[in-house]
């Protein structure tokens, strides 16, 4: 299957559409303890109902998290890229219980979009990081090393038009099949 093929089923699917709806909720929040309450729950745009990434973390272990590791105040500190704020972050997060890769990528990204903050880079958690290795031996790429993250020119054309949070989704999303993609 040519991945030119999976990036339009992508398109079509409304997963593209669905994940900026979730980030436009998050940017729109009133006030960072609204954000962080939305985070705290993992609340999609809908703020009623969990997340399914982070339906096996649980609340009680996503508040905790949330409740313990952000200050109640906005930061004072001004991050200059989303990169920055996740440096900050990402290691507090992934310290506390039952919280990994995903649920502190997924609660930054989230934190990320009320402070007006995206990634320049697509982060690699279980899901996308299979995504990315598939993808890479299919098309004969071994030259990348699979780390926290990676530059958006890392990755094929067909990706490109993607934003890097898609680009993730994109990977994670469609794991199994991009070990069989080929190029035109």
């Amino acid at each position: 299957m040519e991945l030119e093929l999976l990036v339009i089923e992508y398109d079509n699917s409304g997963h593209r559409a669905g994940l900026q709806s979730q980030l436009d909720f998050f940017e729109q929040a009133k006030s960072w303890p609204e954000a962080l309450e939305y985070a705290a729950n993992a609340h999609d745009n809908s703020a009623q109902k969990m997340n399914p990434h982070q339906r096996r973390v649980g609340y009680k272990h996503l508040r905790n998290a949330v409740n313990n590791v952000f200050p109640k105040e906005r930061p004072h500190h001004e991050y200059p890229t989303f990169e920055a704020f996740f440096h900050d972050w990402d290691s507090k997060l992934t310290a506390m219980p039952q919280i990994g890769p995903l649920a502190s990528y997924d609660t930054l990204l989230r934190l990320g979009a009320f402070l007006g903050l995206l990634p320049n880079n697509v982060f690699l958690q279980t899901g996308s990081r299979d995504g990315a290795e598939n993808l890479f031996k299919a098309i004969g790429n071994s030259s990348y090393k699979l780390n926290r993250y990676l530059p958006v020119d890392a990755f094929p054309r067909e990706l490109r038009s993607l934003k890097p949070w898609e680009i993730e989704a994109f990977l994670c999303i469609y794991k199994k099949r991009l070990s069989k993609v080929t190029q035109p």
